[in-house]
């Protein structure tokens, strides 16, 4: 039996600036890697955005840890959508839509 824990490690990158926030200046560095989550395209496009924003509203959070775009989605249309995305593939992190009126609102991991 083979068990995956899905851990993210952030680490800065050399390209910090200094801002001041709602709590104070703060110097914020962009990660080397940030956390991406890709939509996939079953989310219906006049959801696209709503759900897009909800999962930005962590950026608060992780600018009080240092961190600069730490979380980012990425959209079917971006030029960074990856040639090779799938959603059952576990180095993508996705968000989809199941119409299933029994299944519930939300599913995670």
């Amino acid at each position: 039996r083979v068990n995956l824990i899905n851990r993210r490690r952030l680490e800065k990158d050399e390209d910090c600036t200094e801002r001041r926030l709602a709590h104070g200046r703060r110097l914020l560095c962009k990660p080397r890697v940030p956390i991406t989550y890709h939509l996939d395209p079953t989310v219906p496009q006049p959801l696209r955005e709503a759900i897009k924003r909800g999962v930005l509203t962590w950026q608060p959070a992780f600018e009080a840890i240092g961190f600069e775009e730490a979380i980012k989605v990425v959209e079917p249309d971006d030029a960074d959508w990856p040639a090779e995305y799938d959603p059952g593939d576990v180095r993508f992190s996705s968000i989809t839509w199941l119409p299933y009126p029994d299944l519930g609102l939300a599913i995670g991991p």
